[in-house]
């Protein structure tokens, strides 16, 4: 083993792993939610750095760590700059190292993007499957017409296998438009709908994926006990829809900061009973779900874990590695 050789993997190399592995990509997620549960994983806080201009633009760094026989680490570099929309650019782009668990050397460095939006709409999928206990909702309400809700809708239909139609809600009328005709021809019927409101009406399970800084869902929206809510960017509910509501989590102290609408609600509160369980813990118990979410809404909140993006990215690596793909400089590294 050459331990001053990097392999670079690019865009092209991982798009056609991650599809050739999209369906084991649920329960890959799901094993490294159980092992962060058990503490086998190490997933120090993400290093939040934003930027003053452009307005909302960020880059974070997600370090991790996992154990075992084979143990690596991992880094992943990950910038959103939603003026990049109006340049015809992504609005997110990644870069992911990976590092030998024992020697800390980097051995493969890889585009990020797609396992980021790809590990993000699995572990949706995770918690959809979870959460509704066995429920099977005929309509998903999708909030925020971009990459991440497209690969949410095509993991959570995979997952839980009842979804016909989608009702569709984005700021920009003509954004979600194009959203929904992207669905015709396919076995999903799509329409848009102007008022938020007609998506808490319509869906029994709500996806956000937004660009959201700040809390917009109106008060007057009420929570339903039959709502599933996958509040993926965290930012869109108000904090009393998060205390009225039964909350899980990835990670407490994560999805407790950076002024996250459960941030937010534990500010205005001074408590956090509100919170229910951890996906872990629920994946971990399958009878927890219907225990301890019945009775009022469940809305998913997950921080991000890094572990998440290392367990992606090792079988990117290791689909890649047996079919040698990628440049492999071999004295990147003096011995």
């Amino acid at each position: 083993m050459n331990h001053s050789a990097v392999r670079i993997l690019s865009n092209r190399d991982v798009k056609q792993a991650l599809d050739a592995s999209e369906s084991e990509l649920v329960d890959i997620i799901a094993r490294a939610y159980q092992r962060y549960e058990d503490g086998s994983v190490i997933n120090p806080t993400s290093a939040f750095m934003r930027l003053p201009s452009p307005p909302r633009s960020r880059i974070i760094a997600l370090p991790s760590f996992s154990g075992g026989e084979r143990p690596l680490a991992g880094l992943k570099w990950v910038s959103s700059f939603p003026g990049n929309l109006e340049r015809g650019l992504p609005r997110a782009s990644a870069v992911m190292m990976i590092n030998y668990g024992v020697t800390g050397r980097v051995r493969t460095i890889l585009d990020g993007t797609d396992i980021s939006s790809q590990r993000t709409a699995a572990s949706a999928a995770v918690a959809a499957r979870a959460l509704l206990s066995g429920r099977t909702p005929e309509v998903m309400g999708v909030v925020g017409c971009g990459p991440i809700n497209r690969e949410i809708i095509n993991y959570v239909k995979r997952t839980v296998g009842s979804i016909n139609r989608l009702c569709v809600h984005d700021l920009d009328p003509d954004r979600g438009e194009r959203f929904a005709a992207s669905f015709a021809g396919t076995d999903l019927e799509a329409a848009t709908v102007s008022r938020i409101d007609d998506v808490f009406a319509t869906a029994d399970l709500i996806a956000f994926a937004t660009n959201a800084i700040e809390p917009y869902v109106p008060e007057r929206i009420a929570l339903e006990r039959r709502h599933v809510i996958l509040h993926i960017s965290l930012r869109d509910l108000q904090p009393g829809h998060v205390v009225d509501a039964r909350n899980c989590v990835d990670d407490a102290n994560h999805a407790f900061s950076s002024q996250t609408s459960l941030h937010l609600a534990e500010q205005a509160t001074g408590r956090r009973d509100f919170l229910t369980a951890t996906i872990g813990a629920l994946i971990a118990d399958p009878g927890l779900a219907e225990r301890k979410f019945a009775g009022a809404a469940a809305v998913f909140s997950p921080f991000g874990l890094g572990v998440l993006d290392l367990a992606v990215a090792e079988v990117v690596e290791n689909y890649c590695i047996e079919r040698n793909m990628g440049t492999t400089i071999d004295d990147f590294f003096t011995v």
